[in-house]
């Protein structure tokens, strides 16, 4: 990831190659200009076991949950769209979605932040979840930029909900519209849990060609995922792999073997269309 923030948290542009984060250390540092940052080591442990460095660790543990979708989206846009840091326009889709997700509509603003050249951003939020609890709507959101990206001629950040299955969405007048550049499948679960009902949404996305990025709770999820695309014959544009931008928080669930954690897009794969065969 290749960013630098200015006095007024957005990215200087003439500074796209001057520091390169690779790791959340590097983001609190060189990108937030955190001074927390000093407090962490590249592990994500405090970096000496004083208080200050107890309480600041787990200050970002809690803040970088917020952020790791929004990372692990920007990492997917760097690997898979030509000239990213030129392009003025995007749409990404997130698949699957539900309230967590919704909940934080808000922090597609980074893009504008870490990307300089980017003018308009579309968010599409889809899934069967979505409308249970926010309507089918498919009326375009506006959510309006923070005064320095105002003050660059940025358009509000627009976003829809679909209150659907994406194979049915992908046949609709509002995809038809707003096509993704990037389609992201968070904490899916489709090799584990309702796995007749994503197998259509996953063919579709082979078949659209669009670089698809999903993240799973842990490994286990992410090797069963990975062998259900290859039986369908999916290109990966990159192998399974521990996510850069990953939780730090660990989650408990009850219903998980004693003492099992799950962490927030602890693994990430990419694929885009099939295989040549």
């Amino acid at each position: 990831m290749i960013v630098e923030l200015d006095e007024n948290g957005c990215q200087k542009p003439e500074a796209i190659n001057h520091a390169r984060a690779v790791h959340w250390k590097d983001y609190f540092k060189d990108v937030s200009n955190s001074l927390f940052a000093r407090y962490i080591t590249k592990e994500f442990s405090p970096a000496d076991d004083d208080n200050a460095c107890l309480q600041a660790c787990r200050f970002l543990k809690v803040a970088v949950d917020s952020s790791s979708l929004i990372l692990t989206i920007l990492a997917g846009l760097e690997s898979e769209i030509p000239g990213l840091a030129s392009r003025t326009k995007l749409t990404i889709h997130i698949i699957g979605a539900d309230d967590q997700e919704i909940r934080r509509a808000r922090m597609p603003e980074d893009l504008y932040h870490l990307l300089p050249k980017l003018q308009h951003l579309v968010v599409g939020y889809v899934g069967p979840d979505v409308g249970s609890a926010h309507g089918n709507t498919t009326k375009l959101l506006e959510f309006e930029c923070c005064p320095k990206c105002q003050s660059m001629g940025r358009s509000p950040r627009q976003a829809f909900l679909a209150d659907d299955l994406y194979h049915d969405f992908a046949e609709s007048d509002l995809f038809a519209k707003y096509p993704p550049d990037l389609i992201i499948a968070p904490n899916s679960g489709h090799a584990e849990s309702q796995v007749q009902r994503w197998q259509p949404t996953l063919q579709c996305i082979l078949e659209l060609g669009v670089p698809a990025v999903f993240t799973t709770y842990n490994k286990k999820e992410a090797v069963d995922e990975e062998q259900s695309f290859d039986k369908m014959g999916a290109h990966f544009s990159r192998r399974l792999a521990e996510n850069p931008w990953r939780g730090v928080l660990p989650k408990f669930d009850m219903f998980m073997e004693r003492y099992d954690v799950f962490y927030f897009n602890y693994y990430w794969y990419i694929v885009k269309g099939r295989t040549d065969i």
